[in-house]
Parts: structure tokens; C-alpha cells; sequence
């Protein structure tokens, strides 16, 4: 029995982490440990017949009205929508809804759902709409959900009453066009589709489109087959037209090996009398990244087929570790010990992960430390975890000894994804003690990591730009202009005309571009938006000073965009019918350098998978065969855990770790997570007896992400979570990390959990 009990505790600590988290921005002192859950929040649907689309994830407050929606839900001729909800086991005691004018200043509507049916995994309701909407017109409508856990869970989509959309039908047209792209027998019907164009690049496909050859369309080399329904988004439609997406995962095959597709189409189609015409396709492919099996030579890391090819990456000092994130996760290659690991993930799921798998989300590394300890943000929709449904930036520490992630501060945003990466793009800083800087509700604002307090480094921005090396931050306020140090928060002024208007350009490298006007030039155009003429421009350098002037005797600037190392000018002319269209010019910067390139990410092609990215190691791998890959590199070994277990636990019962295997869990304490342990128990003799067989026979258990116990020369059960060619990465009864070489190990197995 003792021996029973003292696996029971290995693999218990096997298999949890912690994740230190704080509600919004983190208050000293208010600091609470939890394990990351699976997602809560119900999923939304838009039905129009049998057809599910415009797939909608909850908010845990309500946003900004002026969003940018992704997608039109059409209301039906007889003004009642169908909606379908998959629960993931919420209760869901209220469905009500509203309906505004875009900007959310009208409401039109606040009522409750009709027709709520519960079928189990899923609740099905229709939501009545008054006969107030306009044809054609489009409004918001946000559906409100309770439930036994949260007051009010918030759904946001467009609609637009058209009676003539015919949803189903167009749908089904793009559904017969994606199905034939994945029978090699049949793909070369869609060759009437198609603009084959030899100007297109065919050996990648991360990225296929209208003028990409047919085998391209069919995935070239590789089998492939759905893995899923796909999950269909109306973008637009009139009329018509419609521009429509599919996305879906698809199993692919090529050589003996599969691989996972996240696929992405976007069909622009027009109907005719013969079916579709496709006026546009778009197809995105990303491959799931196969950590374990990525490391290939002694110089590369293997990331995998993709339309992304740039890679967010940060080495420490002495380049000994490096960490990347690919597909939304974080991971770190450790030279020193000859291992790769996954630091972070929000895909904990097993079966059905529609839920952790939405990619409103991303990653940034901000430092590495000589330790191996990694500072990195978490920014857009949370998935999980104490913020589910919220958006933000969650700036995490991952501490390479103790081998876990804590949050140490979380700053939450009323807008959307898209929204949030696009000021990300442009200003987040973070110093050495961890206080950041960046852009909230129009302010520059500094946190202090500590207390949580923040300060105003601007109070109000009208417009702004960042340099290049995010070192620099030109700004307007009203009618003067001026240029933030980010790292020393000091501003300069630069003088302008009194009476002038001015407006910034943008930055070419670290060459700031601005021009001045005359007020009593400003006029309307024929859309009546008013139009304020620039008559000089300045290029600038870091130091502030003038490089360059742009002043034409017989043209007004009226905007500019920054390409590569040039901006194109869009210009006026003053005449006596007031101004009038010219052709756009452009201007250089002092040189005609481009900003470096990052070296450390690639790609290479080979003849059958062709195209794929790579990442570039500074100093070669000793032997690409050797590498240690582990499951167990997130591991918090709470004590109170581990007694509690010691105590709940039978002769014949171990927590089931197919339901348990993952890198995060989320319960707000130790009773909690041994409670709903309880639930997921088993028979030992379900996990398989492999006590006849020899160590190394049971090894490959552990590269695919089992657990094997076995006992040490003294007798001491140990758990087995990684392994190379000369050791073996391991856990003792007391929760210790430790290398033993083979000849510590008794060929006594004692048990095997695959």
C-alpha cells in the first residue's frame, strides 16, 4: 500500500503547475495562487436553417460600442433569429439581447430570448426582433447571457435585415468548393475557378490564392482529410455577393508522417444561375508545431509550415537560452541542458478545444535572463484562467529553476483583440525591474509592477508614432508636437508657427517625419470630411535635428504613408475652384538602407513538404538525436496537494492522467483541485503492467507524453519525465527535479501510464 501511495503522489506532482494571478491591475498584497481550467464560457451560434455560423466568444464585461466586428449575422425575412449555444457545461439560466446603432449612442432594443430549449450539450433559443431595423442598414447586437457562475456574459456581432442574403445557399456553394480541394480525384474541376497566373509563387503552402496552379490547391504532396466541421464566418454580404470563411483543421499525411493544418479560406463569390462565380480565394495554412520532434540538425529548429514567417524571439546575454513563440505558445531551447521545452499554452484540452484553441491572442518575450528565467506577455482574449472572457495584457515571469509561471501583473482593456495588438505594434516597454510602459484609454501610462499604481506619462495623445527601434515617440496634442524618450520618459518639444496646424507623417527607420499648414486652408471635401493641407514637411533625426525638407511651390501634402524606406505622399493643388487632385510623390530618408532584417528566422524548402520556417541557432546543437524533450518542465509541487492525496487515497486508485495531462490547471486551491480529482479515478490495472520489461523498452512512453515509475538503487520510487542519450530527467517522492544516469535506475517498472 505504502508503495501505491508514494506513485500516487509522483504522479499528482506530475501534473500540476501554478499560475499566480491577480484581478486587473495587481493591488499589493492581493496576490492569490490558482490552476488554469479548462474555458467555462459558452460558445454562440447564428443559425439561418441547419446551417451554424459566426461563431461568438463571451466577454466577462461589456466593450467599447466603436468595435471592429468580424462578420454580418443576416436577420431572417420573418425577423426572428435563431441562435444556438454550445454550454460547456454552464447553466445557463438568461438569454437577453439588445440591439444598437454601431457606435452603441441608440438603443432600440432590450428584450429577452423566446423559445429556449435545453438538448443537453447545447441550448437553443430565438431572439424576436422588433420591426425597427432598416434595410440594408447595420446595427449591433449584443446577447447577454447568465449563468450559475457569471451575472452577464456578453456576445457582440453586426447585423442587417436582407431578406434576399440566402445565407445556406452561398454557404453550401463555398462548402462544395473547399471538399473538392481535398479529393486529389477531383480537385482538377475546380480548374473553371481559377486565375493561374505564372507571376505567383507555388512553393509554399502556407499561403494559396485565385492565381496559385491546381495542385497547389490540392495541398501538392501531402493526404489530407477534416479533422472538424468547418466553423463557417460570414464577413460580408449583398446582394448577391458575399465574402465567406472557412476554418477548420485538417489531418495531413506525407510520408509515413501526419501532421496537423489549421486551414483558413476566404472565398469572395458572386452568384450566378450556374452556381458560383469566385471573384477571390484566399487560403492560410499554419502547421501545429511538433515541438518534440523539431530540433532536426544541429542548427535549426524546425517550426513548420506557415503564412507567418516572422518569429518573436529573445536570446539571454550569452545566448544559451533561447525563447520563441510559434502559434500563440511560448517555448525555450536551453543549450546548456540539451533541452526544449513548452513554457506556456492555453490548449489544455482534450477532445473538443474549440474553446482554448480561439487565437485572439498572442505572446511577446521581453527578456532572458543568464538563468534561463523568462519575462513574456500574454495580450488579447483570455481564454482561461482568472481573466477568462476579459481582454489584456497579462505580463508573466517564468522562473527556469522552480519551473513556473507566475503573473505578476494584468492590465485590462475595454477593446478588442485587434485593437490591443495594434497599439502593442507600436509601444509596450518594459524595464529591468519589470515596471512597463504603454499606451491605455488615450494616455501613456507607467505601472509600477509592485503596487499596481500607475502614472500618467501623457495624459491625453491625439496622434503619435514610434520610431523604428521603439526607442522614440513623436506626439500631437492639439497644435503642438513633441518626442518621447520611452526608457527615460523625457519629452522634447518641437517649435512650430504660431496659428500653424501640424500633423505627423510617421517615422522612415528612426527618421521622424512631420509637416506644418495653414489653419485657413483647411476645407471639405465631397464626403464633406474636412481636409487640413500640409504646405512643408521636416525630416528629423534623433537628435531632433532637420536632415531634410519637402516644401513644393505649387502642392499641398494632404497625407502620407510609410513604405519600407520611403513615404508616399498623396498631394492638392490650389486653384480657383478651390483644390483639386494631383499626383502622389515621394519621400526618401538621408539614405537608402532598410531596417535589418531579423537574421534568426528563415525559411527552407525541400522537395515534398517545400516550403516551411525555420529558427536559426547561434551555436550548433551537440547532436541533434540526443535532445531532451519533457512534459514536466511547469511543475509546482504544493505540499498541502501532495499530503491531501496521501490521505484520500486507496490501494487501488490513481488520478486518471489522460484527463489530468496538462501544463496548467486552474482551481483556486488545493482542496479544490483534490476534490474534483475524485471524479477522475481509475482502476491501477487500467494503466499497463510492464514489470517484465526493460527500461529502455518503456522510454518512448515518456517522448509522447506518459509517466513512468520506477525505483532508484535505494529503493526510492522516482517518476521518469525526460530522458537523453546519457541520463534521465527525473522526480523523487519529495517533488526534487533530478538527473540520474542509467545505471542509478533499478530495470525494476513499476508502472507505465501512456
Amino acid at each position: 500500500m505504502k508503495s501505491t501511495i508514494k506513485i500516487i503522489s509522483l504522479i499528482i506532482a506530475a501534473v500540476i503547475t501554478v499560475l499566480v494571478c491577480s484581478k486587473t491591475v495587481k493591488k499589493q498584497g492581493e496576490q492569490r495562487i490558482v490552476l488554469m481550467d479548462e474555458c467555462t464560457y459558452p460558445v454562440v451560434y447564428m443559425l439561418s436553417d441547419d446551417l451554424r455560423y459566426n461563431r461568438l466568444y463571451g466577454y466577462a464585461s461589456e466593450r467599447d460600442y466603436n468595435l471592429l466586428l468580424e462578420g454580418i449575422t443576416v436577420i431572417p425575412e420573418n425577423r426572428r433569429l435563431k441562435i444556438d449555444i454550445d454550454r460547456y457545461n454552464s447553466d445557463i439560466s438568461g438569454v437577453g439581447y439588445e440591439i444598437r446603432s454601431l457606435d452603441g449612442a441608440n438603443l432600440y432594443e432590450d428584450s429577452e430570448a423566446i423559445d429556449v430549449v435545453d438538448l443537453g450539450s447545447h441550448v437553443t433559443a430565438t431572439l424576436p426582433i422588433k420591426n425597427l431595423l432598416e434595410h440594408g442598414e447595420d446595427y449591433l447586437l449584443v446577447i447577454k447571457l447568465k449563468t450559475s457562475k457569471k451575472e452577464s456574459i456578453y456576445y457582440y456581432t453586426r447585423i442587417r435585415y436582407d431578406e434576399n442574403a440566402k445565407i445556406s445557399y452561398k454557404t453550401s456553394l463555398v462548402r462544395e468548393f473547399s471538399d473538392t480541394t481535398l479529393d486529389k480525384t477531383k480537385v482538377r474541376t475546380l480548374n473553371k475557378y481559377m486565375e493561374t497566373s505564372d507571376a505567383m509563387d507555388n512553393t509554399d503552402l502556407g499561403y494559396v490564392n485565385i492565381h496559385s496552379d491546381i495542385d497547389m490547391l490540392g495541398y501538392k504532396f501531402f493526404t489530407v482529410n477534416r479533422i472538424d466541421e468547418p466553423a463557417v464566418t460570414v464577413v460580408e454580404v449583398s446582394g448577391t455577393k458575399a465574402v465567406i470563411r472557412l476554418d477548420y483543421k485538417l489531418l495531413a499525411e506525407l510520408d509515413g508522417e501526419s501532421s496537423i493544418f489549421d486551414v483558413s479560406e476566404t472565398f469572395t463569390m458572386d452568384e450566378s444561375p450556374r452556381g458560383m462565380y469566385l471573384m477571390g480565394y484566399d487560403r492560410y495554412v499554419t502547421e501545429e508545431y511538433k515541438y518534440m520532434n523539431s530540433v532536426k540538425s544541429t542548427s535549426r529548429i524546425y517550426l513548420g509550415i506557415s503564412d507567418v514567417k516572422d518569429v518573436d524571439y529573445k536570446y539571454d546575454k550569452q545566448e544559451y537560452y533561447i525563447a520563441y513563440v510559434v502559434n500563440g505558445e511560448l517555448y525555450m531551447y536551453d543549450h546548456h541542458e540539451n533541452e526544449l521545452n513548452r513554457i506556456f499554452t492555453y490548449d489544455i484540452s482534450e477532445g473538443d478545444s474549440v474553446r482554448e484553441r480561439h487565437n485572439e491572442h498572442d505572446m511577446k518575450v521581453l527578456d532572458v535572463s543568464e538563468d534561463g528565467n523568462i519575462r513574456f506577455i500574454i495580450y488579447g482574449y483570455m481564454n482561461n484562467s482568472l481573466h477568462e472572457g476579459e481582454v489584456g495584457i497579462s505580463v508573466m515571469d517564468y522562473d527556469h529553476e522552480k519551473k513556473t509561471c507566475s503573473e505578476i501583473m494584468f492590465i485590462p482593456y475595454a477593446c478588442t483583440y485587434a485593437t490591443l495588438e495594434e497599439q502593442l505594434s507600436d509601444i509596450f516597454y518594459a524595464d529591468e525591474a519589470g515596471n512597463i510602459t504603454v499606451l491605455y484609454q488615450d494616455k501613456l501610462v507607467n505601472i509600477d509592477h509592485e503596487t499596481g499604481e500607475y502614472t500618467e506619462v501623457i495624459d491625453h495623445i491625439d496622434d503619435y508614432c514610434v520610431s523604428a527601434d521603439k526607442a522614440y515617440m513623436a506626439y500631437t496634442k492639439g497644435d503642438s508636437i513633441s518626442v518621447l524618450d520611452i526608457k527615460k520618459k523625457t519629452a522634447k518639444n518641437i517649435e512650430v508657427p504660431e496659428g500653424s496646424l501640424v500633423r505627423i507623417i510617421g517615422y522612415i527607420e528612426n527618421d521622424l517625419i512631420y509637416g506644418i499648414g495653414d489653419k485657413a486652408d483647411i476645407y471639405n471635401d465631397i464626403t464633406r470630411s474636412q481636409i487640413a493641407p500640409l504646405n512643408r514637411l521636416y525630416v528629423l533625426d534623433k537628435e531632433l535635428n532637420v536632415i531634410k525638407e519637402y516644401a513644393p511651390s505649387d502642392a499641398y501634402i494632404t497625407g502620407g504613408e510609410i513604405i519600407g524606406n520611403r513615404a508616399r505622399l498623396t498631394r492638392v493643388k490650389k486653384t480657383d475652384a478651390g483644390f483639386v487632385s494631383i499626383d502622389d510623390d515621394q519621400l526618401l530618408n538621408k539614405n537608402d538602407n532598410s531596417v535589418a532584417v531579423n537574421d534568426a528566422v528563415s525559411t527552407v524548402s525541400s522537395a515534398r513538404r517545400l516550403r516551411e520556417r525555420i529558427l536559426k541557432l547561434s551555436s550548433p546543437v551537440y547532436d541533434a538525436r540526443d535532445v531532451s524533450y519533457g512534459y514536466t518542465k511547469h511543475i509546482y509541487f504544493d505540499k498541502g496537494v501532495i499530503d491531501s492525496a496521501w490521505h484520500l487515497s486507496g490501494d487501488t486508485r490513481i488520478y486518471d492522467i489522460r484527463k489530468a495531462r496538462m501544463e496548467y490547471l486552474c482551481k483556486p486551491n488545493c482542496k479544490a483541485l483534490v476534490d474534483e480529482a475524485k471524479a477522475y479515478v481509475y482502476n491501477i490495472a487500467d494503466c499497463k503492467d510492464y514489470s517484465s520489461y526493460e527500461l529502455s523498452d518503456v522510454l518512448g512512453f515518456v517522448a509522447m507524453g506518459g509517466f513512468v515509475v520506477s525505483r532508484d538503487k535505494n529503493d526510492n520510487e522516482i517518476l521518469i519525465c525526460g530522458y537523453t542519450k546519457e541520463e534521465l530527467t527525473c522526480r523523487n517522492s519529495s517533488g526534487e527535479l533530478i538527473k540520474l544516469k542509467y545505471s542509478d535506475i533499478r530495470d525494476d517498472i513499476l508502472l507505465v501510464c501512456p
